[in-house]
């Protein structure tokens, strides 16, 4: 300002040829229009500096809006990635994921964080069952919870996990899919399987509130493929979702632009699929409302989770009124137009005196310093001698300077002495920072920093030399923007922190394949330190075939949006680890695309699928050893699974058999040929494809077409889909009706036994009780109301009922046998149960009572018989011995001491028998060996022992020649020696003296009928007394298994059943042992017989017992032989049954009987087409109880052939077979 009156004051009046009143004119013209270019090139610069300042807050506005969605869309995908990382996430990892995440402080109008769960119809049910069960947070668990709105529905997507949970309660259970602002986000996330954004609309917790954003991105099953839309279907387990109050969130980070004449309007225009539209919604709106149209206006459009934001920022003309500067143009056009008739006016008057050249001269520089104080900066000027030429007010305002210290002339040693004393300078010598202070200003540079002043405003300073000496300072106000910029550091602070709590890796890369961003977890992994991930590219971290998958894949996602993968991760010591890495591309701040993502370690995935493989691999072996059909049908109706036995038993061919069919072809396949009867094809298909997608628990037999019985059991599987199971149970549905028989008939015999019932207190008070209690007693209503249980019972026994009833109420449980004393003095045995169960909050017990008068008289009854039988062994003419499992010997019958010599207490056990009978070592060891071989066969195929002749030494010392079988019976073996000694003496008498033959036929013809007559009378007594104690224990064993199985353990009940079945098995055995001796007894009587007719009459039998079966018979006619009708036709029930027997398991099966007359004689031949046998093994065939199969597979005694071998050797003919395994087997025989 002095300056400027110095130039002025210097000034010589104008020389030459012009008037002084013309040169005035033409100073005052050359002003003006100085002065109006000055005025209107600081306008435009006003303008453009105002558009400029526009432009850069738009800009800043956007950036912070798309840095806020990026905190939301991390957020999202954090909490995907915990869903991905955990096989199961439950509700208190999930509360505390939130907790942890501080979000109210961190993410205003954050409304709720949730999980909600894709449940389908037919696991509704049992899903709500497991929420109200849930007290992983509440110990109560949530008893009310149901899905809500009420209804049936194909499937729903349920609010189960919501945080926090007070605030958002009554959305917990809510079936998402049924607002309509959730239907298509849910649709487009399930498919793509990347997070989608909803429209605005009103929420369930707050349905009277301003709508609501729904951010929801789809969480699959752990470790199901994802590759295809039909696999994220099948694997789609549920939604992380994010519900937010934009007004709240957008309101509170954009309060600082919430000045006069500024606009801020997000609008929801619709989804980002071309061709999609729908109607517009407002997100977000701030500032001023609109006065009028706006001066600037800037707008954007942001895509966001599959929908488009479209963003406007308008400025008012409030807005520019409140700029700075905004009236300087004027000032200086006036401020101009004055000194330019000022100056003018000097060349008037250029005789006037310098007082008043130097009134004009601060006349300037008062303009000079309004223009000053309207800046919005505070200026200070100091000069080459440190003091101070010029300042404005600002200055004094910013730095609280007061104005007695501020003014033209003050040093700046004194300004500086000023600061130090009031602490600006911190703490610290006065003197010191002031000699500093001037040193440095003495010495100046240009600078530019930032000071924090005490009372916290942040001033920017910037000091600019002047070319004469000194400097001028300007002082700008920047608290603002430092706060600004603080909040923006903390926003990304935060989103560092969710950067880091994303489970795995995570990254962010440019398009040139450099990280811009990644976590801890990353360097950890990789082994990398911050410097060489800055460096590194992501093909760095891969090798080979994953190196090639990762390029691609990076090329995916520029230029499609997203991406998956899984490759082996290589770290920086070598080290490969499998992971699974997603990838999306995203717009960067400025503008370029980049690529976000995490990668998961899928380490414990691999194993598990390895393992998995494994037993898949070991699950279909298994399926293919099972002799049940079985079929896998997956979630999306594949038959993703079946075995051998499954295509046999339907008769599948190679296109369904080999896999790779759909459940709809099994349907249409089995409709066409008629499998479900007659029906429309297609409509058939359709109504079991219905069926099979609402899938239900079943068990149910069907007859196919070619009678057999199948029995076709299914069980829905947890993930989808269904398995069902396939068994023949031709036979056991034949044997079923005749147990069906005979458990009508004994269920009717329970249903008919007496039995009493009651319900008593701990006092022993009557509670309820049934009539034939009262009956059994004799007592009225009133009467058994005014006793108590113990006066039921005998007084000798009270004791012990007494601790017996302690004994329920302490346990829960008791029985006891015990008297029942009627009214009438009559004394009842009764068997009492008692059950402990809660009434009314306390303890009662059940009792149920047993009439066992009978069951005491049937004990004394099996005793009796167990005496009979032991009599009819004792008085048997065959040599029997009874030994049990550990080889104790526990009866021996007095035939067995009179063959033997030996009493019982000779042999107490086998290994004493072993020694004495068989003292010879070698022989002992091989007899034993054989011995306990056939005993262990005979246990495990629940048959008979079969029989082996041994040399047997007697107490005398003499040898006998024994033929040894028996019969395990309930842990016990039956064992019977036949003495054959005679016989192999005779048969090498027959050979030594065959001169003799007609003297010893006669004698041991006379033996024989002797033998026969005793053969005949232990037959009788085996008719009839032996089978009555076989009966008994049958009987009896079956009654125990009825009205005490509650009393046996799981091994006695098994004890049990092994008894019945051992004496049904013995009586069959009796049966067949009396037929083969009729066929030996019978007299023979030769008659004219048609073996064509008695093979009819056995077929119609056959087909008449089981209908269900095709057999293709081929029945020679006229096959006439003379012969015992009665012995051909047991001859050809026994080979004409055993072929039926064994072709039950073809479907083709075929029987035929022929004759063939081309050699020396006819031959007659019984041929099939059924299971066959090994020839090894034809030696075996006609001896009795020698069988070639497994008896669970084929029934039988091993008898048949046997009585068919005498039946042709009493009538002089003989008999062969021929066979292979599974070809069938032909029987050969002659007649003389």
């Amino acid at each position: 300002m002095q300056g400027l009156s110095a130039k002025i004051r210097d000034q010589d009046p104008p020389r030459g040829g012009l008037s002084p009143r013309m040169a005035a004119g033409l100073v005052l013209a050359a002003g003006v229009l100085i002065s109006c270019l000055a005025a209107w090139a600081l306008s435009d610069h006003l303008a453009r500096e105002a558009r400029g300042r526009f432009e850069s807050s738009a800009e800043t506005a956007f950036a912070q809006l798309e840095k806020r969605l990026d905190d939301f869309r991390n957020l999202v995908l954090g909490l995907q990635g915990l869903f991905i990382a955990s096989e199961r996430v439950d509700r208190r990892e999930f509360h505390r994921y939130s907790e942890n995440l501080q979000l109210n402080q961190r993410l205003p109008g954050l409304q709720a964080l949730s999980f909600q769960r894709y449940v389908r119809h037919r696991d509704k049910a049992a899903f709500t069952e497991r929420v109200r069960k849930d007290r992983s947070l509440d110990p109560k668990g949530y008893p009310a919870f149901s899905i809500r709105p009420e209804g049936n529905r194909p499937d729903y997507v349920v609010i189960e996990f919501i945080e926090p949970m007070a605030a958002n309660l009554a959305a917990f259970g809510y079936d998402a899919g049924t607002q309509a602002g959730n239907i298509d986000a849910i649709r487009m996330a399930r498919d793509s399987g990347r997070f989608q954004i909803s429209a605005p609309f009103r929420v369930v917790q707050s349905p009277d509130g301003a709508p609501r954003l729904v951010l929801r991105a789809p969480a699959y099953r752990h470790g199901a493929p994802t590759g295809s839309v039909g696999q994220r279907r099948a694997a789609l387990e549920g939604f992380v979702v994010l519900t937010v109050d934009s007004h709240a969130t957008f309101g509170d980070f954009f309060r600082r632009l919430d000045v006069d004449g500024v606009r801020i309007h997000v609008e929801d225009a619709g989804p980002t699929q071309p061709g999609s539209a729908g109607p517009r919604m407002t997100v977000f709106e701030s500032g001023a409302s609109a006065d009028g149209p706006p001066l600037y206006t800037r707008k954007t459009t942001i895509g966001f989770g599959g929908r488009n934001w479209e963003v406007s920022y308008d400025a008012h003309t409030a807005w520019l009124r409140s700029q700075p500067g905004r009236g300087m143009p004027v000032l200086v056009l006036i401020g101009g137009l004055i000194i330019s008739h000022l100056l003018a006016a000097l060349y008037l008057v250029q005789a006037r005196s310098r007082e008043r050249a130097h009134r004009l001269a601060r006349d300037m520089t008062q303009v000079l310093r309004t223009t000053l104080e309207t800046m919005s900066q505070g200026v200070s000027v100091v000069d080459a001698d440190l003091r101070l030429i010029g300042h404005n007010q600002r200055l004094l305002e910013l730095l609280d300077f007061p104005p007695s210290l501020i003014h033209e002339g003050t040093t700046l040693e004194d300004v500086f002495r000023f600061n130090a004393e009031r602490g600006e300078y911190g703490p610290g010598d006065v003197a010191a920072q002031v000699r500093e202070r001037i040193e440095r200003a003495r010495h100046f540079v240009p600078h530019r920093l930032k000071r924090t002043r005490p009372d916290g405003r942040v001033l920017e300073i910037i000091g600019t030399p002047l070319p004469d000496g000194g400097f001028v300072t300007t002082y700008a106000d920047i608290t603002e923007q430092e706060r600004i910029a603080a909040e923006i550091r903390r926003e990304r602070d935060f989103r560092q922190r969710l950067i880091e709590s994303v489970p795995g890796i995570f990254y962010l890369i440019g398009q040139d394949g450099r990280f811009l961003l990644w976590n801890r977890n990353f360097e950890t992994i990789a082994g990398y330190s911050s410097k060489d991930m800055s460096a590194a590219h992501p093909l760095d971290f891969f090798e080979g075939s994953d190196r090639e998958l990762i390029a691609s894949r990076i090329g995916e996602v520029f230029a499609s949006g997203s991406t998956t993968a899984e490759a082996r991760f290589k770290s920086k010591d070598g080290t490969l680890r499998p992971f699974f890495f997603t990838g999306e591309r995203i717009e960067l701040e400025d503008g370029r695309p980049g690529l976000i993502g995490v990668g998961l370690d899928i380490s414990e995935r691999k194993q598990a699928e390895a393992a998995l493989a494994r037993q898949t691999a070991i699950l279909q072996a298994t399926l293919e050893a099972m002799d049940q059909g079985i079929s896998v049908v997956d979630a999306d109706l594949n038959m993703s699974a079946l075995n051998k036995r499954f295509c046999e038993l339907l008769d599948l061919p190679e296109s369904l058999a080999g896999g790779g069919a759909t459940f709809a072809d099994f349907a249409r396949f089995n409709a066409r040929r008629g499998e479900y009867g007659p029906c429309d094809i297609e409509a058939k298909v359709q109504e079991m494809v219905e069926r099979a997608r609402n899938f239900q628990p079943h068990c149910f037999r069907r007859t196919r077409p070619n009678g057999r019985i199948i029995e076709v059991r299914g069980n829905p599987l947890a993930g989808g889909g269904f398995v069902t199971t396939y068994t023949d149970v031709t036979e056991q549905e034949q044997a079923q009706a005749v147990i069906r028989r005979e458990r009508d008939f004994s269920q009717k015999l329970i249903d008919s036994i007496p039995g009493i019932f009651f319900l008593f207190d701990p006092s022993g008070r009557f509670l309820l009780w049934n009539k034939n209690l009262e009956k059994v007693l004799g007592l009225s209503s009133d009467e058994l109301a005014l006793l108590r249980t113990i006066e039921l019972y005998d007084e000798d026994e009270r004791t012990h009922i007494r601790r017996a009833t302690a004994q329920v109420f302490a346990t829960g449980s008791s029985s006891v046998e015990a008297t029942l004393i009627a009214k009438s003095g009559a004394r009842i045995p009764y068997v009492i149960t008692g059950v402990r169960i809660e009434v009314d909050g306390r303890p009662s017990v059940i009792s149920l009572g047993l009439d066992i008068s009978e069951r005491k008289q049937a004990e004394t009854a099996l005793r009796e018989s167990e005496a009979r039988f032991r009599h009819i062994i004792e008085q048997s003419p065959i040599s029997m011995a009874i030994v049990n499992m550990e080889g104790r010997i526990e009866f021996i019958n007095r035939k067995a001491i009179d063959t033997f010599g030996y009493r019982p207490e000779d042999i107490p056990d086998m290994g004493a028998w072993w020694v004495k009978a068989y003292p010879d070592e070698a022989y002992r060891s091989e007899v034993v060996a054989q011995w306990m071989g056939l005993v262990e066969k005979a246990i495990a195929f629940n048959q008979e022992i079969e029989a082996r002749e041994y040399r047997v030494t007697c107490k005398d010392g003499s040898v006998k020649t024994m033929s040894i079988f028996g019969v395990p019976v309930a842990e016990k073996v039956f064992v019977m020696f036949d003495d054959i000694t005679a016989r192999k003496l005779a048969e090498a008498e027959i050979l030594l003296l065959n001169e003799t033959l007609e003297r010893r036929v006669h004698e041991r013809t006379a033996e024989l009928e002797a033998s026969n007559q005793e053969l005949e009378s232990f037959s009788y007594s085996v008719s009839h007394d032996l089978r009555a104690p076989l009966r008994a224990l049958n009987g009896f064993s079956h009654l125990l298994e009825e009205e005490y199985a509650q009393k046996f353990d799981e091994n006695g009940l098994n004890y049990l059943a092994r008894i019945r079945a051992a004496s049904k098995r013995m009586g069959e055995l009796i049966d067949n042992l009396l037929d083969l001796a009729r066929v030996s007894r019978q007299e023979l009587r030769r008659v004219p017989v048609d073996l064509s007719i008695l093979a009819g009459e056995i077929r119609e039998s056959l087909e008449d017992q089981f209908p269900q079966r095709k057999v293709d018979w081929q029945i020679a006619p006229g096959l006439h032989v003379n012969a015992d009708p009665v012995l051909m036709k047991a001859l050809l029930d026994n080979l004409l049954s055993n072929a039926w027997k064994f072709t039950a398991e073809r479907k083709d099966a075929r029987i035929e009987l022929s004759a063939d007359c081309s050699g020396r004689g006819k031959v007659y031949c019984v041929r099939d087409n059924g299971a066959g046998f090994e020839m090894a093994y034809a030696d075996k065939l006609f001896k009795p109880f020698q069988r070639l199969h497994d008896p669970k597979r084929f029934e039988g005694t091993g008898i048949g052939l046997a009585i068919a071998h005498r039946v042709l050797l009493r009538h002089g003919g003989r008999i062969w077979a021929e066979s292979s395994p599974g070809q069938g087997a032909a029987f050969f025989f002659t007649l003389s």
